[in-house]
């Protein structure tokens, strides 16, 4: 049988989303160019997110899993939201070389609207069709998810 990776994908909790509501990361500006105060709230959002990514990596290290983050940003780049660039090439190395991925939601630049956010469960509509999982497993604190 195949070996199977598992892809570690999670999402903000209640590390990013007070942030990105705040400033309207998910919405950006007309036009795309970003004022003072979005630009601060992007890199706010960005630094909890990456806060709690960091957190979750650490627990992961500490049971000796070999999980590695595959840097998303600046990497990701969205239009109108809708992915247009994504890091495959960096994720598929992770992979072949045994290590498990930690993937994140996270901010990122957008072409048209100058921020958006990609969220983890796009990162999980884009790492099923890259890597066409036989399963995937998701843990929530959340009822009814």
């Amino acid at each position: 049988s195949a070996h199977m990776v598992p892809i570690l994908i999670h999402g903000a909790g209640s590390f990013g989303h007070f942030q990105a509501r705040k400033y309207g990361v998910s919405k950006g500006e007309a036009g795309g160019k970003l004022s003072v105060e979005k630009k601060f709230g992007f890199a706010d959002t960005r630094r909890s997110v990456t806060r709690l990514h960091n957190l979750i990596l650490e627990a992961l290290l500490q049971e000796a899993v070999p999980a590695v983050t595959v840097p998303l940003f600046p990497a990701i780049k969205t239009r109108r939201k809708v992915p247009t660039s994504m890091p495959e090439e960096a994720l598929l190395d992770v992979i072949s070389k045994g290590f498990i991925p930690l993937l994140h939601g996270d901010a990122v630049f957008d072409e048209e609207q100058g921020c958006a956010i990609m969220s983890g469960d796009l990162l999980f509509e884009w790492t099923c069709k890259l890597c066409r999982p036989a399963q995937a497993v998701f843990l929530t604190d959340v009822a009814g998810v």
